[in-house]
């Protein structure tokens, strides 16, 4: 009868414990408003190996944004991007290839944002190739506009230039740079 006794009790302060856990480890409860707007936002969706392509007016593909991830935020359309990779058609003639660590892009598509970018020219010749390095970089695909008011590092060979900023038409094959130092190697 005594073990009877405490079996009841046992369960009785274990029942309690779970009451007193469930309890306190539930959630504030939401007014019915702020249920009905969560509710409402979108889910977003995210995406391995991705590639997405940028057409003209036509339909004909201008240029492909190859990344590892892409997520879309919850709330709005922005994109989030890592280990990017931006390369031009063929027929465009772009001799130029961009990588960044990570990117965003807006929901408009017009502006990706490029962190941790790097730009390779792609010469005939690849030891000629010019390498531009920056912190942050704002590229216009579309318009092949490309632009950073950060720190800015152009290697080509032994030389090595730092920049404040830099503009660059990738379809003329323009690089405009502010406030210049170099170093060069002989």
């Amino acid at each position: 009868m005594a073990s009877t006794l405490r079996n009841v009790l046992v369960f009785l302060v274990l029942a309690a414990a779970a009451a007193a856990t469930w309890l306190l480890g539930r959630p504030e409860p939401r007014d019915a408003a702020a249920r009905e707007v969560a509710d409402a936002a979108p889910l977003g969706y995210y995406l391995r190996d991705a590639v997405i392509f940028g057409t003209d007016a036509a339909g004909a593909v201008i240029y492909r944004i190859y990344a590892e991830h892409v997520e879309q935020r919850e709330r709005g359309h922005d994109l989030i991007m890592t280990q990017v990779r931006v390369e031009y058609d063929p027929r465009a003639a772009v001799a130029w290839l961009l990588t960044a660590a990570r990117a965003t892009a807006q929901g408009d598509g017009e502006r990706l944002h490029l962190y941790g970018a790097k730009l390779r020219s792609r010469p005939a010749d690849e030891a000629d190739s010019v390498v531009i390095e920056t912190e942050e970089l704002v590229l216009e695909p579309e318009s092949y506009l490309a632009q950073s008011t950060g720190p800015v590092t152009v290697s080509r060979g032994g030389g090595r230039l730092q920049a404040a900023a830099l503009t660059a038409d990738l379809e003329h094959d323009v690089v405009e740079l502010e406030e210049v130092h170099g170093v060069f190697d002989r």
